[in-house]
């Protein structure tokens, strides 16, 4: 959606700052609510990648429904 919308990609470190160009798209309770999606997966890919713990069978599911919910989100604002 940033590279159709903005002609941009972030290409940076931060997850976070990949999130607020995001949220530079438009401002709407919507584009927050998949912001706040993102962070979520991030959140969980961080801690399976540089954790010791394993992902719980809890987390897995609420991630992928994160994930559905971004991805239905992304596909219909994307012409």
């Amino acid at each position: 959606m940033c590279v159709y919308f903005l002609g941009k990609r972030y290409a940076g470190g931060s997850h976070n700052e990949a999130v607020t160009l995001f949220k530079t798209i438009k401002s709407s309770q919507e584009m927050d609510i998949n912001a706040n999606r993102i962070v979520r997966i991030m959140r969980i890919k961080n801690m399976a990648e540089y954790e010791e713990r394993l992902v719980s069978k809890y987390e897995a599911k609420r991630i992928l429904i994160d994930y559905e919910r971004l991805f239905e989100y992304i596909k219909g604002g994307l012409p």
